[in-house]
């Protein structure tokens, strides 16, 4: 039976886990301090509890608490293990079942085995739950507010400005709108990619950014942005129509390889790569233990 330390923060950019270092100092020394010598570590770094995506670490523990490996646990704060009503539900009653106890730092000790510590990890939780989703209110507000105003919104620089978002880079800008002209003139997107060296859908990418436009697509809402635009909006709201259009011919088709070997093996009678052969049938067999491979067609030369 051992005492699990359960660490977790949000956001780590760098990776240099000092977050969950002092939760790290501080639930050790509370399971030290109270005798509980025997610690397992679990640690989900830069994991966000909120969006429903796996925790590794938190799997990994509650597996142990199922299996009865595990005495108690000891979190910084409950909002560390548990941030949605969902997750905290399913983790008090796991926590019931297994009659173990959840000690935070900076809080109290709750028994889950008791009704009383079931009902007071649910209040807390609450609250944990709430603040949440003010944060996450309070956050659409002001992407709203900068939209509103015409502000850059961050993000990754776009091809063609700087990386503040306000000023152009000419040159860049020179062959946007040199993009945006050719596709509306009827060249495809995969032309262009190719010689511009990017990928198709990066190059799609750009072009139905409502940035190069001077605007702010919120919601489906447009606002004028305060930064110099590469094209005008009429121009960029035809190519996002082109682009969009439902009648437009996509590759939808299969991309895997049907055949097995085509293009890949060779004969090594004659040296020349393996092909589908649509109407002759194709023969293949393995000689020297797999190593060497003949591809026959028949009637014709090997």
């Amino acid at each position: 039976m051992t005492t699990a330390v359960y660490l977790r923060i949000s956001k780590d950019r760098l990776g240099l886990e000092l977050g969950v270092d002092r939760q790290r100092t501080e639930c050790v020394h509370r399971a030290h301090a109270s005798g509980w010598l025997d610690v397992r570590e679990y640690c989900d770094n830069d994991l966000s509890a909120t969006t429903g995506k796996k925790r590794p670490a938190y799997q990994e523990l509650m597996s142990d608490v199922d299996a009865g490996t595990v005495q108690r646990v000891v979190v910084w704060h409950q909002s560390r293990i548990w941030r949605t009503r969902k997750e905290r539900a399913d983790g008090i009653e796991r926590f019931r079942a297994a009659r173990i106890s959840l000690i935070t730092v900076k809080g109290s000790e709750l028994d889950m085995s008791t009704a009383a510590g079931r009902g007071l990890a649910g209040l807390i939780g609450e609250f944990d739950s709430w603040e949440t989703e003010v944060k996450s209110e309070r956050h659409v507000l002001e992407v709203l507010q900068r939209a509103q105003r015409g502000r850059h919104h961050g993000g990754p620089r776009a091809c063609g400005y700087t990386a503040d978002g306000m000023r152009l880079v000419e040159d860049e800008a020179a062959d946007v709108a040199r993009w945006y002209r050719d596709v509306l003139a009827g060249r495809s997107i995969t032309k262009l990619s190719a010689e511009a060296g990017r990928h198709h859908s990066s190059m799609r990418a750009i072009l139905l950014n409502p940035r190069n436009a001077g605007l702010r697509v919120l919601h489906g809402t447009e606002y004028p942005g305060h930064w110099p635009a590469i094209v005008s909006p009429d121009v960029w709201r035809a190519t996002v129509a082109l682009l969009t259009d439902e009648a437009r011919r996509l590759n939808t088709g299969r991309t895997a390889r049907r055949w097995l070997g085509s293009g890949l093996y060779g004969c090594e009678r004659c040296g020349q790569v393996l092909r589908r052969a649509s109407k002759d049938v194709v023969r293949l067999r393995l000689q020297d233990g797999g190593r060497g491979l003949l591809a026959h067609v028949e009637g014709g030369p090997p």
